[in-house]
């Protein structure tokens, strides 16, 4: 499952180009899903 999330965000490109670990997802169904805008990937 992870390994398909992380490519669902590389596709759509939602990561930050500065900071490759933040992903802005407000704006796509997966920010809905969660129900949040953004998140890091380094966050447990």
């Amino acid at each position: 499952v992870m390994h398909y999330l992380g490519q669902y965000i590389m596709v759509k490109e939602l990561y930050d180009k500065q900071q490759q670990h933040i992903v802005h997802c407000g704006s796509d169904e997966l920010g809905k899903l969660l129900g949040i805008t953004t998140f890091s990937v380094k966050d447990p």
